[in-house]
Formats: structure tokens, sequence, C-alpha cells
């Protein structure tokens, strides 16, 4: 009994280290799509909290032994310093301060934001109104003017940014001979043609599309 006990523990421990994977490239036009908010803002603190509903009954009076990190949040307080996408119901301007919550273990998805650094943040809303994301939302510090351009605007949903083959409307994302994954991420926007497919778009970086990835 003692030792399906043990091998018990282990498989959850098993579970929580390799229970959130991520793919490694994700275009930001498929962020963008997938996403309930797409803001650029400035962290400037973060803290751990209990989620809502589930907070010590008395705060003030230290609890023995405390809740191990996997039952907390952790909290940013982002400055917005623009907004691309945000739900109907939410109403955000730049310079409000906003919270951005995600699971505090990284073996649950919790993501993470670096302190007094301003990036591009994507994710959801919780029941409660909170900003949400995880390990696998996608932040990105430095976006190129043709990124910035995509998430005013000319960003299509219409089309998709996948790695995988069998969907009709897409953009291929990969490393085949033909595509610079590198150059595709900072400068593609995937654009339906006339004849109802989609494509890359490059502007002046033909190089993008035409050139194959070395090494």
């Amino acid at each position: 009994m003692r030792l399906i006990t043990l091998l018990f523990i282990l498989s959850l421990m098993q579970c929580a280290c390799f229970g959130c994977q991520c793919r490694r490239k994700r275009h930001l036009q498929e962020a963008f799509c997938g996403s309930a908010f797409v803001i650029n803002g400035k962290v400037i603190t973060d803290q751990l909290k209990l989620p809502i509903g589930r907070e010590l009954q008395n705060s003030t009076v230290p609890t023995t032994p405390q809740p191990p990190l996997w039952k907390f949040d952790r909290i940013y307080d982002v400055n917005v310093t623009e907004v691309f996408k945000v739900p109907v119901n939410v109403v955000l301007n730049p310079g409000d301060v906003i919270q951005a919550v995600t699971r505090a273990a990284g073996s649950l998805c919790g993501g993470y934001l670096p302190l007094d650094t301003e990036l591009t943040i994507t994710g959801g809303v919780n029941d409660h109104g909170q900003l949400t994301f995880g390990l696998c939302s996608h932040t990105e510090q430095g976006l190129t003017s043709y990124q910035l351009k995509g998430l005013r605007g000319g960003y299509s949903c219409e089309c998709l940014t996948e790695s995988r083959s069998f969907k009709k409307l897409q953009c291929l994302l990969n490393t085949l001979p033909g595509y610079n994954t590198d150059c595709l991420l900072k400068y593609g926007v995937c654009k339906k043609v006339q004849n109802q497919t989609c494509e890359w778009e490059v502007g002046i970086h033909d190089a993008c599309v035409y050139n194959p990835v070395i090494g």
C-alpha cells in the first residue's frame, strides 16, 4: 500500500512537470486572432494571491502551513501603453493600470512577465473579468513596424498561420526549404488573395519566402 501511494505521488509530480507543452514557433497574427485581448504595456509589479473565491478566511493572520505555490495565482500590474484588441464588454485605454493574472507555478502553465519591461501581451478574460495569460500565451518585446501595422488592423483572421498542412486557408510557418521562419515571424502577414487562398505578404522582405533556410 505504501509503495502504491508513493508511485501515485510520483505520477502526479511527473504530470505537474510535463503537463504544459507549447509549440516552439507561433506567429503574432495567430496569437492575435486566437486571443481575447492584445495590448502593449509596461509591467510594474507582481504579487502572489490565492484565486478569487479561495482566499484565506483571515489574510492578516499567518497560516501554518502556508498553501503550496501551485494553489496561488501571480498577479502582474501592467501600465497599458496601447490597446489592439479587447472584448466588447471591457473598457481599456492607454494609461490604465490593469491586472494580468496567471498561475504561479510554471508546471500548471503559469506565464512570466519581466518587471520594468514594455512588451506585447496576449491572453483571455476569466469569469471575474480579469485579464489572464499563461505559459503558452504570446508575449514579445521589440515588435517590428510590420508587426505593429498588423496589430493595428493589418492582420486578417480569415487566414491561418499554421504549421499543419491539412487546413485549406493557411500560410505555412515551418522550416522547409523556401521559407525563412524567423523572417516570416517578424515581417510576414498572412492574407487572402483573389483565388480565395491565403499566402504570405512580406513587402520588401522577399527573402522570407523565396530563400531556403540554411543550417
